[in-house]
């Protein structure tokens, strides 16, 4: 399953609990348990999710706890010689909308997921029952990706609606687009996804959507061109290093933007496709609506509309303001309808 469709989909489930005239071992109640391999990007989803839906998100990694913490210690009464237990530390007590999150759940020991089994199925744990406004989810990794994963109990298991995370790199990208990402990255993704997701549990690094972000970071602290390699190996891993330094060299030799913009007509144009992708990302990353009479001049003279639209694509996503410019309308009515629309 694409992150993209469990992101819409954990939408549903938030909609529809809320939506519940009670929560309390109902069972129509539906808690997500979200599983991918590392660094795919479900935590960030369910932040991005929470903040677009207007809820504030509560994250319990419960295998940083031992099970006295998360079941609440006992508080004994000296008096009747009995004892309750205080209120687990994540539980919120307001009726604030909120999305009490677990995530890395696999990776706690059974005792702690028997505890959050029982938060799942009744919504209390203990005597402690869970404001009427607090929804929850999961996610973890699966005992394949050797992340430190245990067993998980089957009652939990059958408390859970499980959607396996697959890579998705048409998704990356457009989160990609939306946070600003260097050309470089997006490009490279773009022209070869099969390195998007490459998670090796032999190796130190290896690539993930998680670890091109980082590489992005790197990117932008302006290293030289030794120690910015040593970085990203350290990143992304050797094997993705090799095929992305190569790309990087491929994308920093490109003809100058300011050129192109400056004489559309005549400034050279690539013919190997991975340089059109480095090209079309780079335009895509330069364009406004100032120059964009310059840019549709120049995408009509490529080969493949395809590229044309790959660049007219990610530039909208970059810079929504060139949908006022008259240029790029133009284009997308009559060239590119059929390609973007």
């Amino acid at each position: 399953m694409k992150l993209s469709n469990a992101k819409k989909i954990a939408q549903s489930f938030i909609e529809s609990n809320a939506a519940l005239s009670t929560t309390a071992n109902n069972s129509e109640y539906l808690v997500p348990m979200l599983w991918s391999l590392p660094g795919e990007g479900k935590t960030s989803m369910i932040e991005a999710l929470a903040e677009e839906m207007g809820y504030k998100v509560v994250t319990v990694v419960a295998a940083q706890f031992d099970a006295g913490e998360l079941g609440g210690f006992p508080m004994v009464d000296t008096e009747t010689k009995t004892y309750n237990r205080a209120r687990p530390f994540f539980l919120p007590t307001s009726d604030e909308k909120t999305i009490l999150f677990f995530d890395e759940l696999p990776q706690a020991p059974v005792a702690n997921q028997n505890i959050i089994a029982q938060c799942v199925n009744e919504r209390r744990i203990g005597e402690h029952v869970l404001p009427r406004n607090t929804l929850m989810v999961c996610a973890g990794n699966p005992m394949s990706s050797r992340a430190g994963t245990n067993p998980m109990p089957s009652h939990l298991k059958d408390r859970l609606t499980h959607f396996h995370i697959e890579t998705d790199h048409v998704g990356f990208r457009n989160y990609a687009l939306a946070k600003g990402f260097l050309p470089e990255v997006t490009g490279f993704i773009n022209d070869r996804p099969e390195f998007l997701q490459k998670f090796d549990p032999n190796q130190d690094a290896s690539p993930s959507p998680r670890s091109w972000e980082r590489a992005n970071a790197i990117l932008n602290i302006g290293l030289g061109s030794e120690l910015e390699a040593d970085a990203l190996k350290g990143q992304i891993g050797e094997a993705a290093l090799a095929d992305f330094t190569g790309y990087l060299r491929v994308y920093r030799d490109l003809p100058n933007s300011e050129d192109i913009f400056a004489d559309p007509e005549n400034t050279m144009m690539p013919e190997r496709a991975d340089v059109m992708y480095a090209l079309c990302s780079m335009l895509a990353h330069k364009a406004t609506v100032e120059n964009s009479d310059a840019l549709v001049t120049y995408l009509r003279r490529f080969n493949q509309l395809e590229f044309a639209a790959f660049l007219m694509r990610d530039a909208l996503q970059r810079n929504p303001e060139l949908k006022k410019s008259k240029a790029i309308v133009s284009w997308i009515m009559k060239e590119g309808k059929d390609l973007l629309l």
